[in-house]
């Protein structure tokens, strides 16, 4: 399960590039400051993939403390795209890449839940 969680997670990074040369052209001083905050989301599902991989070896069944990190990435993670919308320059690219990546989100957030609490939904 693993290596398709890692290939879900890398299907976001051409997505994040094209974006970011995107906003390169606008010439608008915000571009700059989200350009460099548009990777941070996706360092936040890198974290979670890390924490699955280094705490399904360590979780039993059912246990609740490796699952709390994963809900929290997915906060935070909704978080800055709802920040990238409403402080962006492009606020429909930014919503479109948002969208884009919670699509992805939901059932790498699901698999890495399961792959953590060692149970099925």
């Amino acid at each position: 399960m693993i290596p398709s969680l890692t290939l879900l997670v890398a299907g976001l990074l051409p997505l994040t590039i094209a974006l970011w040369r995107l906003l390169e052209g606008t010439g608008d001083p915000r571009s700059a400051r989200s350009r460099s905050t548009l990777i941070g989301p996706l360092a936040v599902t890198f974290a979670v993939l890390l924490w699955t991989v280094l705490a399904s070896r360590y979780s039993g069944h059912r246990q609740g403390w490796p699952v709390v990190p994963i809900l929290a990435g997915f906060l935070l993670v909704c978080s800055w795209h709802a920040w990238l919308v409403l402080r962006g320059p492009k606020r429909c690219l930014l919503a479109a890449y948002g969208l884009g990546h919670m699509l992805v989100w939901v059932p790498f957030g699901m698999a890495c839940l399961m792959a953590v609490s060692h149970d099925s939904i």
